[in-house]
């Protein structure tokens, strides 16, 4: 990615963890959105360029939350549908004199 920036693409909004574990020894990962976008000089050249981060990590543990949770709903629903097949047990058959 970095080196299309430095042949004059632009990226929005890319979404990436950053391991801070590398930098630091605490070991927190970090979500940022991060935007590139290339500098360039009158002749056209790109000569530099330009990286807006923006920390997200806060959005992907809410996410990550949300998901959660509608896994744990659907689990729930699935158990309650077997039981109430294990409840009903066996139709019973009439038949009619």
């Amino acid at each position: 990615m970095m080196q299309r920036t430095i042949q004059g693409d632009s990226f929005l909004g890319m979404e990436h963890p950053l391991d801070l574990s590398e930098i630091f020894d605490y070991g927190k990962v970090m979500w940022l959105i991060s935007k590139y976008f290339p500098i360039r000089n009158i002749f056209g050249e790109v000569v530099s360029f330009v990286t807006i981060n923006e920390d997200i990590t806060e959005l992907k543990q809410y996410q990550q939350h949300l998901e959660e949770m509608v896994q744990e709903r659907t689990n729930n629903r699935v158990r309650l549908k077997g039981m109430q097949r294990r409840s009903r047990g066996p139709r019973a058959t009439s038949k009619s004199k």
